[in-house]
């Protein structure tokens, strides 16, 4: 019997919409304290930036994009998204649906 959780075949979009720009192949949030400039320069003093990875989806699907505001906000720093898959999905993704559609056979249970 398998067990899957309901968005883990129908997919969740996150509520809100990105703030950062798409610089060199990549989504780029820039944390901006009070009264830092705004002109794209690097503001986070200088201690970290994130290095935010995607999902299969890529950058097609806005869910990465809000998490780098969000974690850029909460942490004060710079977060990098890079678009690994050339502005495409995986192909390794349709894969798995295959399989996880498969796998969803009338025994299968949600949890």
């Amino acid at each position: 019997m398998t067990t899957l959780c309901k968005n883990c075949v129908s997919g969740h979009v996150l509520p809100g919409e990105p703030k950062g720009t798409i610089e060199d192949g990549a989504y780029v949030y820039r944390y901006a304290e009070d009264g830092a400039p705004e002109d794209g320069t690097p503001t986070a003093s200088g201690k970290a930036v994130i290095i935010l990875l995607t999902d299969g989806f890529g950058l097609n699907l806005k869910n990465p994009k809000v998490l780098a505001d969000a974690f850029g906000e909460r942490l004060k720093c710079d977060v990098l998204v890079p678009d690994m898959f050339n502005g495409t999905r995986t192909k390794a993704l349709s894969i798995l649906f295959y399989f996880l559609l498969k796998a969803m056979s009338s025994d299968a249970e949600y949890i």
